[in-house]
């Protein structure tokens, strides 16, 4: 029988219909998001959607509010990347994050740095996730924390720049 996905569903919960027979259960999926396309242009900038490797099936989700490539993705959390015209300007992607939220993308967090090209790891004690570096020259070396709750704040240093 051939698997495929409710897409009225949130990623970390996906519902699969096997023939007449409606499941839930949890499966690893993999959330892609944003990018550029194969041939350098923009339009897959704005696309998100779940891929299934244990069944090979994919739904699409809502698009992303604006396109995006060179972020970070950490679990349902989008942040920073240049958006559809390489934008740098103080209200761009650059300086925001966005959560999947009941089956929307939605503003969660404004940055204070321009973040593009960057790092980010999310730590399992607190939920927050630290965005590290990017190739805009004036942030290398710098970090921002985000928390699960909309906050932002200063992080450390780094030693290094990074890129």
């Amino acid at each position: 029988l051939e698997a495929f996905f409710d897409c009225q569903e949130t990623p970390e919960n996906v519902n699969f219909v096997f023939g007449i027979f409606k499941f839930a259960f949890c499966i690893p999926v993999v959330l892609i998001t944003g990018g550029l396309g194969s041939r350098g242009d923009h339009l897959d900038q704005f696309g998100s959607e779940i891929y299934a490797p244990f069944t090979k099936t994919s739904c699409v989700l809502p698009n992303l509010p604006n396109g995006r490539y060179s972020h970070t993705q950490d679990g349902l959390l989008i942040c920073g990347g240049f958006d559809a015209e390489g934008g740098v300007s103080e209200d761009s992607q650059l300086k925001t994050c966005l959560t999947w939220n009941h089956g929307i993308w939605n503003v969660s967090h404004h940055l204070s740095s321009r973040r593009v090209g960057h790092s980010s790891w999310t730590s399992a004690t607190d939920n927050k996730t630290y965005l590290m570096g990017g190739n805009q020259l004036d942030y290398r070396q710098s970090t921002e924390i985000v928390g699960p709750d909309g906050s932002v704040e200063e992080g450390f240093e780094l030693h290094y720049g990074t890129m």
